[in-house]
């Protein structure tokens, strides 16, 4: 009987695990990436924003009349925008945020996003938000703060005594606000605060100034935006049968441009009467509960998506609302879900999920933003609409979680956090007693042992407490999970039994702050996403990573994880491997490349010193790996190199793949060119060749035949002396059809540069630039740029009117023919102070024959004010971009600009941009510069010792002042010279 019941006691508590865990499920979070914690952009999705120019002038004009203090909130006043979703708010926002008066009148803007507050505003996401749209990178640490005050006070830091414009979008609730614009009063009298929200009562509520309320476009403006989709440039003249069908699906869309998008694009993919019928006559229709309720109308397009689509899209409703979607995030979800596998051919799943993705943009399910994917909230509610309950973002439901969810995510809240807290604490030993009064347990239990995606976001695994996820999977309940976002993770205990997640495919750890990872994950045999980006003290991976034969994507920050990994072989299936370091020992020989034939994008092989014979190196079989579009090849060891025939075989046996856009050799010793390097098949889609720290050559290798070529750099080719008819290809014609860019630096022994005349030689150059060449006594290109201006001569080298020469040191003295220069329009020259004397002296000879010398050039970027002279300004006409950079003059650093040179400055009537970067000497900016009437941009980089503007102020012109790594001058402009800036439309700080 003991026995028997000591049994029954230990099956109850294993009951009462389950139960327990089950509540936790229900409350379960996910984290996400900072890149995606911005939720909104203030970014136009719209190229053209159709009807609302009334509205927007009204609006300018009261948010620009003068303001003094705001009745009801002081410094600031709030302008709501008022109307039915789908109606523009949002675009006539963003319109407003971007409009150059705008941007000239506010000195600080900000765009945040309320709309996934149901119950109570956000504040601590809400004010995060708002920080981070004015400075992203210095207050990116706040994403990791809990403490609102602090937060708080970040924002104040932000914009006190500011004029200030904060788009608040999307506003469902009004609890809390108070709390949200508590630091808006730090800011400047006359700043504004813009609130759109689908509510009257909210705008009326909330806002100081008049309403204004959206209503649906007119009809003509209708008709010409629904146009624009459903025709998409072709004319609808041609169509006459289609317009008459059009007019009468848009009078059931009553002016509502989303419905107008959508459907026009769903009519776009057959411009054919029956499909246009078909639509026009569904019964979908009938199904609106309102005239403008466009949920059934979002539908329609919905209905014409495959099966396959219709499951991608419903999925994203696990997502919280207005959540930045990444490519992979969306791809590899999808694929791990299975949502790509019954499908015809031999495309891969990425392939197929990538024309999902592509089928949801044309359709403008996704508005491409910034990089990311976002979805319209009446899109997301359509998505959870079709879901069917199988998809649940919870919010402060945890008790009301349907036993049908299969996909589960949590973002954080306050009220969240509250009851989360009081839930992990039941799983952790206090009893029901020490439930509140207002907490019930809850009676529908979620069906843990079926969920498939198990999201963590914002920072939620802090709610739970260091113990909770380790204890959810020790429970072994989440075998049937494919997706577990754990992002933020702090222990790598806590995913110690990971393991019992046999059948997971995506596993997303990103800015986790553990130093190991578990070895648990190393048994996730179907793992095929892993995301470890941000990790930053994850230094290395286990070496058991390399039993996960199915992972097709590492997700890191450029860390070379897998590269050192012994037997990284057996991971067939891998698609992106950054670098691979070859050893001597077993399991990191080149041979381990042999079967990896998925890998595409780019592979750096490193220490090819360590491949004994070509042999050995042709087992890599790189030639096969037909997705790889860039290669480098790294000799790293210059202390033991290998022999110089053995690298020349070694480089023979490495021939890359066909369709090879980029590759980098890097300290080959070898005095062999491998013979596909003229090869026309081997290179032949080549576009950008870089050849560093060549030591064995005296000649350059034969390159002038690759077709594609446009970027060739050769760095340290140092036993190089004669560049010929060898570099040119033997048999072209022309030769480097379509270079546009040839930098040579760091050649110190090459001495001729052989330009033939039995050839066309670049004819698409448009940036040569020659560094460290000392020895270097003649260029063919000046040269040929001398001929009589004869068509039949000047075809060898055609003169480019834009082609920039960045000629550094020495190689002037030796280079007497500037008068190349005539036809340049941007000209480098960097520490080389033989120049200016040069151009005085060519320009002396050129008045002479009035050529008009240097009369095209349109942008000059030099690091001496020895340039600034009379003669030479003289004949800058054409200038419109001038940088001084690293400022240098002569024998003592330049802190100053002379009376002359100040007038020389005054000779560059054209000048628009003019840019100071590391002139860390320069004390004063020039006091003319009000008088320069063209400049539009100003700014000053990294010049510490600049602590105001000048007396006289900056020209009325100017349109953008940037002030880079300069506090004293920062705290200036934002302080006692404010009044010097008032005018400049944009003023930007970078600390």
């Amino acid at each position: 009987m003991k026995a028997a019941s000591s049994r029954l006691k230990k099956a109850m508590m294993s009951v009462d695990s389950v139960v327990q865990l089950q509540r936790f499920a229900a409350c379960a979070q996910r984290p996400i990436d900072s890149a995606n914690y911005r939720e909104t952009s203030s970014l136009l999705t719209e190229p053209k924003v159709f009807g609302r120019d009334k509205e927007k002038e009204t609006m300018i004009e009261n948010m620009l009349a003068p303001h003094g203090k705001d009745q009801k909130y002081g410094n600031f006043s709030v302008l709501p925008i008022v109307g039915i979703g789908g109606v523009g708010k949002t675009t006539l926002a963003q319109s407003l945020y971007n409009d150059p008066r705008i941007m000239r009148s506010f000195m600080v803007r900000a765009w945040a996003c309320a709309s996934d507050a149901l119950n109570t505003l956000d504040v601590r996401k809400l004010t995060i938000d708002i920080t981070l749209s004015i400075d992203k990178e210095g207050s990116f640490n706040l994403s990791m703060m809990n403490d609102l005050d602090k937060i708080q006070q970040r924002l104040i830091k932000e914009i006190s005594g500011k004029k200030f414009l904060i788009v608040i979008d999307d506003v469902w609730v009004t609890s809390r606000w108070e709390v949200l614009i508590a630091p808006l009063s730090y800011g400047m009298a006359g700043s504004i605060v813009i609130v759109t929200t689908r509510e009257q009562n909210i705008g009326k509520r909330l806002g100081s100034m008049p309403t204004v309320t959206l209503t649906g476009l007119e009809k003509d403006l209708f008709w010409d935006f629904f146009v624009q989709n459903a025709f998409m440039g072709k004319s609808p003249e041609d169509h006459p049968t289609l317009v008459s069908i059009g007019q009468d699906i848009i009078a059931k869309l009553h002016g509502i441009p989303l419905a107008a998008k959508t459907v026009g694009r769903l009519l776009n993919k057959k411009l054919d009467e029956a499909h246009w019928f078909s639509i026009l006559n569904s019964e979908l229709w009938e199904l609106r509960q309102a005239p403008d309720d466009i949920i059934p109308v979002l539908k329609l397009s919905y209905q014409f998506f495959s099966v396959h689509v219709q499951r991608c899209f419903s999925y994203c409703s696990v997502f919280p609302k207005d959540h930045l979607f990444t490519e992979e995030e969306l791809l590899s979800t999808w694929i791990a879900q299975g949502f790509t596998d019954i499908q015809p051919g031999d495309k891969s799943p990425e392939h197929v999920a990538q024309d999902y993705l592509n089928e949801l943009l044309s359709s403008s399910f996704f508005q491409p933003k910034d990089g990311y994917y976002l979805m319209h909230d009446l899109l997301h509610d359509l998505a959870i609409s079709v879901s069917q309950d199988e998809c649940h973002v919870m919010k402060n439901d945890i008790l009301l979680i349907p036993s049908s969810v299969r996909h589960l995510c949590v973002p954080y809240s306050i009220e969240t956090k509250k009851k989360c807290c009081y839930y992990s604490l039941i799983q952790i030993g206090p009893q029901k007693s020490e439930c509140p009064s207002d907490h019930t347990l809850p009676n529908n239990q979620l069906q843990v042992d079926k969920l498939r995606t198990l999201i963590f976001t914002d920072f939620s695994l802090f709610v739970w407490g260091a113990n909770a996820i380790e204890m959810a999977l020790k429970c072994s309940c989440f075998t049937n999970t494919r997706v577990l976002v754990s992002r933020y993770s702090t222990e790598g205990h806590q995913l110690g039994a990971m393991h019992s997640l046999i059948h997971l495919r995506y596993l997303d750890l990103s800015f986790s702050s553990f130093g190991n990872l578990p070895e648990s994950v190393c048994v996730l045999y179907h793992l095929q996403n892993l995301n470890i980006k941000g990790c930053g003290n994850l230094l290395h991976l286990p070496k058991g990573i390399v039993n996960l034969i199915k992972l097709r994507h590492l997700i890191a920050d450029g860390r070379h994880y897998l590269g050192r990994i012994p037997g990284i072989g057996k991971m067939t299936c891998l698609q992106e491997l950054d670098a691979f370091y070859i050893e001597k020992e077993l399991g990191h020989k080149i041979i381990e490349l042999k079967e990896l034939q998925e890998l595409r994008g780019s592979l750096r092989v490193h220490n090819l010193d360590n491949v004994e014979n070509g042999e050995e190196a042709s087992q890599a079989k790189l030639k096969e790996k037909r997705y790889l579009t860039e290669l480098r090849f790294s000799w790293d060891n210059p202390s033991f190199p290998s022999p110089p025939d053995v690298s020349a075989d070694v480089l023979e046996s490495v021939c890359p793949p066909p369709f090879l856009k980029r590759l980098d050799i890097i300290g080959y010793n070898g005095t062999r060119c491998p013979t596909w390097f003229s090869d026309n098949l081997s290179l032949s889609c080549l576009k950008y060749l870089y050849l560093r720290d060549w030591l064995g050559w005296e000649s350059l290798p034969p390159l002038g035949h690759l077709p594609h070529l446009t970027r060739l750099e050769l760095i340290n080719i140092s036993s190089v002396r004669k560049a010929g008819s060898d570099f040119y290809g033997l048999t072209q014609e022309i030769s480097f059809p379509r270079l546009k860019e040839l930098l040579f630096r760091s050649m110190p022994n090459w001495r001729e540069w052989d330009g033939t005349m039995q050839r066309q030689l670049f004819p698409c150059l448009e940036n040569l630039t020659i560094r460290d060449c000392p020895s270097l006594k003649f260029i063919p290109v000046f040269q040929l740029f001398r001929l009589p201006n004869r068509s039949d001569k000047l075809q060898h080298f055609p003169t480019r009117p834009h082609l920039p020469f960045n000629l550094h040191p020495q190689e002037l003295a030796s280079i007497p023919p500037l008068r190349a220069l005539a036809n340049l329009k941007k000209l480098i020259v960097m520490t080389s102070p033989g120049f200016a004397p040069a151009w005085n002296k060519l320009l002396e000879d050129n008045q002479k024959r009035q050529s008009g010398f240097t009369s095209l050039l349109q942008e000059l970027h030099i690091s001496s004010t020895t340039f600034l002279t009379l003669p030479i300004c003289r004949n800058l006409a054409s200038l419109t971009h001038l940088t001084f950079s690293d400022m240098e003059g002569g024998a003592h650093e330049v802190t100053a600009f002379t009376n002359n040179q100040e007038r020389a400055l005054e000779l560059l009537t054209s000048l628009q941009t003019l840019v100071f970067k590391n002139c860390r000497n320069l004390q004063i900016l020039p006091e003319m510069l009000y008088r320069m009437l063209k400049l539009k941009e100003l700014h000053v980089v990294q010049c510490n010792m600049i602590e105001s503007l000048p007396d006289n102020g900056l020209p009325a012109s100017l349109e953008v002042l940037v002030i880079d790594r300069n506090s004293r001058l920062d705290t200036r402009c934002q302080g006692a010279e404010q009044h010097k800036i008032a005018h400049v439309r944009e003023v930007k700080y970078f600390s």
